[in-house]
């Protein structure tokens, strides 16, 4: 009987209404042990489903929150293995092979292959798929129970759904004691929060009056003793009924009197008096029907993954037979309830469960959880299901112990690192201490450090190498010239670069005479360390006797790492000519390697793809970088993903593939939130404002910038997160700001912390910021500086076109629009040669504007019509729309008015690019996307785009077009 609650009800029938009109939500019942939260889901479901809403419902289990994913399963896997399976046909193979590994019910889709700890959102967005798929036939309610006991991998997915809510019909019902929260628990509800939608219910004790409506009718107890209840539960629903079970009003009174006189219980702890009426109910029923309650409570019956009777008997010490026997007189004395699976039983709640659980006795708990374990091996359990109990059981020594928790930990890895990271460390406290287990201590303890870092536990992950060096025997240089590089890496992780340095530099003090490989590592390792520190003069200074010792030795995948590492420490030190050279260098030299030679060097295909972004090879960068990412995937190495992605999504941005750009940041800041880390979160969260910011999505593009600026350490390696804050401030209406941001994150004016090449990239915004605020002599020095800056680099495309773009504004709004459209036309031209469409057609974008203010109103819509044919198209939603704008102030309504052979005139401020023209010539001899992809080493995709850019600078919408415009091009040359 639900009692009182009306306010909270109101709370539940508004978003069960909001629901059913297709809206999402979140509801948030929060509340101590015993207060109605679960009375209250029980509530939510039924008027779910009278609204005829799918009411899905799961519960975290005490006992079993080392099991991955436990309250989604117990939620969703029911439901699914009732459904017909071409229901999630449409989620495609992948998508079914996640969810297979995840619930059983689905498990003929898994294929148990190598996941990534670093990547386990892809879990993460197979559920949000699925959930999604369901809401598309009805909407669904998804309530998720006693969240305080949930695993830490069902919450890492409740964080992402919450983040990632795509706007189906879903309602999130989610239920936890606010005294008990946990902390990847708050994350998600301070984003629901944000994000808005979230109702939050939160309900109070009971008073008296209502608490009077729980006592039946025919009540022995009088109006003294219900009154005396009621004080002792302090209005809590639960606390009052169960005290109103108990045998006699004294032993209540007794209870009460022991706990008055004591400290408060701690969060969680049952107050005394409830948990002497729960024994008093235990002790009424008959010894062999306490016997197994114990035996279910160890095994934590009704919880997802229920073994069935079989199993509780065998844990209770009892034959199967007598088991079924005890168990009717259970379900009648109402300590165990059935379930809408048969043959499955709950107890009445989780606050019972304990208090069984904790009658049984220590002892008694050790031997029953032995027999849980036996049990469960006998039927062929996996690991992790036998884990819990083995953990519990288990001495020193046991053999077969030790292998089921380390088998349990290598399942958990890659999609629960936390769970993984528990059950090593399990197997570790079992092995005996004698000197000849330390080979076996070192087997576990890799692992551990592997899924402690996954799990952004840095700190124990470093304690965990410190024991693994300390532990490694000599002979073994080389394996430990990598733990120290790994350990080193965890420290600078955590920002202790001095730390970091330290030790490899002490680790380089110990290489003997004859060991080059080790020698040359290390020097590599310091390069790295350098970079995190931002000293890029020691990067280079370290990363040179790398690559002298590596060319020298023969072995090609060194020599291609230390080549791209030492072209990154030559960008940032403005050797360019070297950097080009080093960039070939290493090129070839990766090209050449199979994918099993590079596994052994990820990092020359992250510094490769890195260093051909800053030096706007886009194509050749993405190319490098896609390869990277799969072989990581491939090789279950997942530490550069993160640095992988975000230049990708920078590569991708430029040549104006707008949406895989922001999968691929998207996919960097999901990898940097699962770390914990705030340095790669930093990066990611910059890489996508700047995606977002050319997409024209600038609310979202000043909230990552301003997300990534806040957890920026104000070191170089993270300046551009300020910069690109201040971007977005600008190009959002907010000048002063922006620039105010961009000064202070580059170190000031002069932009010390800013590479000097990639200076220009934010001295453009910099300087629309001071003509908006009517300053064009600031503007000027602005400009000054990016005519310094692309002085330096002449050979990049895109900083020329930066620089040139930002002298036309300038001279635009200096009364000069002749001379902004000769600079705008240089810098499409520029931008045209490097590739860049969406920055040629910006540069087309401002010629136009030029004209306009010139009085040629013909020409000006030429440009603007060819700059809208590009940015629409690409995705460039607020450079397209700012160009239509002054399209239609020409008097044009659309683009459409414009004539080819107007469109051929303005492109001819910038002809075909090279690549263009080499897609465009292939286009001609019949050859199909597929062929002219295979032929130039390039996606599908991208062969598209640069197609599109042809029909739109010809003025033709075929490739029979494109065909007759080059042959006719060809025929006006003079001979």
């Amino acid at each position: 009987m639900l009692v009182g609650r009306r306010a909270e009800l109101v709370a539940i029938d508004g978003v069960l209404d909001a629901l059913a009109a297709g809206q999402p939500g979140v509801l948030e019942i929060t509340g101590e042990a015993g207060i109605g939260k679960s009375r209250l889901i029980a509530e939510a479901s039924d008027r779910a489903e009278q609204r005829h809403a799918l009411a899905l419902g799961g519960r975290a289990s005490e006992f079993e929150r080392d099991m991955p994913f436990g309250v989604f399963v117990d939620a969703l896997d029911d439901y699914l293995g009732t459904l017909n399976p071409r229901r999630l046909e449409s989620l495609g193979g992948d998508v079914r092979r996640e969810l297979g590994l995840v619930f059983p019910a689905l498990g003929d889709e898994g294929d148990g292959g190598m996941a990534l700890p670093s990547e386990r959102f892809r879990t993460h967005r197979a559920v949000r798929l699925l959930l999604d798929s369901l809401a598309a036939s009805a909407p669904v309610m998804l309530a998720l129970d006693d969240l305080h006991w949930a695993d830490d991998a069902s919450l890492e997915l409740l964080s992402h759904l919450l983040r990632k809510r795509s706007g189906a019909p879903l309602l999130f019902v989610l239920a936890y004691r606010h005294r008990q929260q946990p902390r990847l628990l708050s994350a998600a509800l301070s984003t629901a929060e944000r994000d808005g939608g979230l109702t939050r219910v939160e309900p109070p004790p009971l008073t008296a009056e209502e608490a009077a409506e729980l006592v039946p009718a025919e009540s022995p107890l009088d109006a003294t003793a219900r009154r005396e209840l009621y004080l002792i539960s302090g209005g809590n629903p639960f606390y009052f009924e169960q005290l109103h079970r108990a045998k006699s009003v004294r032993t209540v009174r007794d209870a009460a009197t022991v706990a008055l006189a004591g400290p408060a219980p701690a969060p969680g702890e049952i107050p005394p008096a409830v948990a002497a009426a729960i024994v008093d109910e235990v002790e009424a029923v008959s010894p062999g029907a306490r016997q197994l309650l114990h035996g279910a409570a160890v095994v934590g019956t009704g919880a997802r993954h229920d073994p069935g009777v079989r199993v509780v008997a065998a844990t209770a010490g009892m034959t199967e037979q007598q088991a079924t026997q005890y168990l009717d007189e259970l379900l009648a004395a109402d300590l165990l309830r059935p379930t809408d699976v048969p043959m499955r039983f709950r107890f009445r709640h989780p606050i019972v469960l304990h208090a069984v659980y904790e009658s049984a006795g220590a002892g008694w708990r050790i031997g029953a959880h032995a027999r849980a374990a036996a049990a469960l091996a006998e039927t062929g359990a996996a690991p992790a299901m036998r884990a819990h109990h083995v953990e519990r059981s288990a001495e020193v020594g046991d053999e077969d112990a030790i292998a089921v928790l380390a088998e349990a930990g290598h399942a958990a890895a890659g999609r629960a690192p936390a769970t993984a990271a528990r059950w090593f460390q399990a197997a570790l406290r079992l092995l005996p201490t004698a000197a000849e287990n330390d080979g076996r201590r070192l087997e576990l303890l890799v692992p551990l450090a592997t899924a402690l870092g996954a799990g952004g536990e840095l700190n124990e992950a470093r304690d965990a190498l410190d024991e693994v060096l300390a532990l490694l025997p000599p002979g073994l240089p080389e394996i430990r010239a990598r733990l120290t590089t790994l350990r080193a890496h965890v420290d600078n992780l955590r920002g202790n670069h001095g730390a970091a340095h330290a030790l490899l530099v002490k680790e380089l003090a110990l290489v003997r005479e004859g060991q080059p490989l080790i020698e040359t590592d290390l020097h590599l390792a310091l390069a790295s360390d350098r970079f995190f520190a931002g000293d890029w003069e020691g990067m280079w200074e370290w990363a040179q006797p790398a690559l002298r010792v590596a060319r020298s030795h023969g072995d090609r995948p060194l020599h291609a790492a230390a080549a791209a590492h030492t072209a990154g420490a030559a960008y940032l030190t403005e050797r360019l000519d070297d950097c080009t050279a080093l960039i070939d260098e290493a090129a070839v030299l990766v090209d050449e390697l199979s994918d099993d030679e590079i596994a052994q060097r990820i990092a020359a295909l992250h510094w490769l793809g890195w260093c051909e972004e800053f030096v706007c090879r886009y194509e050749q960068s993405v190319a490098h970088l896609q390869r990277g990412l799969d072989v990581s995937r491939a090789n279950g190495q997942g530490h550069l993903l993160v640095g992988l992605l975000t230049a990708q999504a920078s590569s991708l941005s430029w040549l104006g593939r707008l949406d895989d750009a922001l999968e691929a940041a998207d996919t960097a800041v999901e990898t940097s939130l699962l770390a914990k880390n705030d340095q790669f979160l930093t990066w990611s969260l910059t890489a996508r404002s700047a995606v977002l910011l050319v997409r024209g999505d600038v609310r979202e593009a000043i909230r990552a910038g301003e997300q990534a600026a806040d957890l920026s350490r104000g070191d170089p390696v993270s300046a551009l997160a300020g910069c690109a804050h201040g971007a977005a401030l600008i190009e959002g209406g907010e000048p002063a700001a922006g620039r105010d941001a961009i000064v202070a994150s580059a170190g000031g004016a002069a932009m010390p912390l800013i590479e000097r090449p990639f200076r220009t990239h934010y001295l453009e915004p910099l300087v629309r910021a001071e003509i908006a605020l009517g300053d064009l002599q600031a503007a000027a020095g602005w400009v000054e500086l990016a005519d310094d800056a692309a002085a330096s680099c002449p050979q990049l495309g895109a900083r020329q076109s930066e620089a040139l773009r930002a002298r036309g504004e300038l001279l635009l709004a200096g009364g000069d629009p002749a001379g902004a459209v000769d600079r705008a036309l240089a810098g499409a031209a520029a931008a045209d040669q490097g590739d860049i469409p969406i920055e040629a057609a910006r540069a087309r974008a401002l010629a136009g504007r030029a004209l306009a203010v010139a009085g040629d109103a013909a020409g000006a819509a030429a440009l603007l019509e060819v700059a809208i044919s590009v940015l629409g198209p690409m995705g460039a939603r607020r450079y397209c729309d700012a160009a239509t704008r002054e399209l239609r102030r020409l008097g044009r309504r659309s683009a459409a008015g414009v004539s080819r052979k107007r469109a051929r005139a303005a492109a001819a401020g910038g002809a075909l690019s090279p690549r263009e023209r080499e897609i465009a010539e292939l286009v001609t001899v019949g050859k199909t996307n597929r062929q002219i992809a295979a032929e130039l080493f390039l996606s599908e995709k991208t062969v598209e785009t640069h197609l599109s850019h042809v029909f739109a600078k010809l003025g033709v919408s075929s490739r029979a077009a494109v065909a007759a415009e080059l042959a006719g091009a060809k025929a006006r040359q003079p001979a």
